[in-house]
């Protein structure tokens, strides 16, 4: 079973080819994405209820994730944020949960991706690479993956 409704995310990522996979592997989630390579390129787009989901990197160039993070729940904070990124300490996860973001996946866990986004999307608690709380969602990420 695949998600009814498209939703939409804003991925920012400074690598192209893991914004291009990133976008191919959540596409069956019913998940369009648009694409950055800065938060400096995120902020305009940055409103109330315009996307489901934002998917940060640590490393951006000129802004980390974790400042934009926090520039995210200023501006539009029930919208959920996921850090994807190399960047993979307890601090660094942490960190990114102090800033407001719901979950935190380590690249190249791209499983973990695919299976976070789906709980994240069907509005489950703080997640650390998996599912935590709803059953349904389990079922339509199952069948996706």
């Amino acid at each position: 079973m695949l998600a009814q409704s498209r939703q939409q995310g804003l991925l920012v990522d400074d690598d192209q080819s893991t914004r291009e996979m990133i976008s191919i592997l959540l596409r069956p989630l019913g998940l369009s994405l648009v694409t950055l390579e800065t938060g400096y390129e995120a902020l305009p787009l940055i409103r109330p209820g315009r996307f489901d989901l934002y998917i940060v990197d640590v490393w951006l160039p000129g802004m980390s994730g974790f400042t934009l993070s926090q520039k995210i729940k200023s501006i539009d904070p029930a919208t959920r944020i996921l850090f994807y990124s190399g960047a993979g300490t307890l601090a660094d996860i942490e960190r990114a949960q102090k800033t407001g973001a719901d979950g935190y996946v380590i690249k190249p866990d791209i499983v973990g991706l695919v299976s976070t986004v789906q709980e994240l999307l069907c509005k489950g608690d703080f997640s650390y690479r998996g599912f935590r709380s709803n059953p349904d969602c389990m079922r339509t990420a199952a069948a996706v993956s």
